[in-house]
């Protein structure tokens, strides 16, 4: 999926997605010059782990 029908899931902006790619907080892979293809599998982990810290 795009970043925009990623934060349409989420409910955030697609500011704040490409923002977890660039923090690596998101996993996604590069499909052209400012195009990013987001695996619902990537998205699935993210939501599922995005509140625990290391410990």
């Amino acid at each position: 999926m795009c970043v925009a029908e990623a934060a349409a899931l989420m409910g955030c902006t697609p500011r704040h997605i490409r923002a977890l790619i660039a923090d690596g907080r998101l996993s996604a892979e590069r499909v052209g010059a400012r195009v990013w293809a987001i695996a619902p599998t990537a998205l699935d982990h993210y939501r599922r782990h995005r509140g625990e810290t290391a410990a």
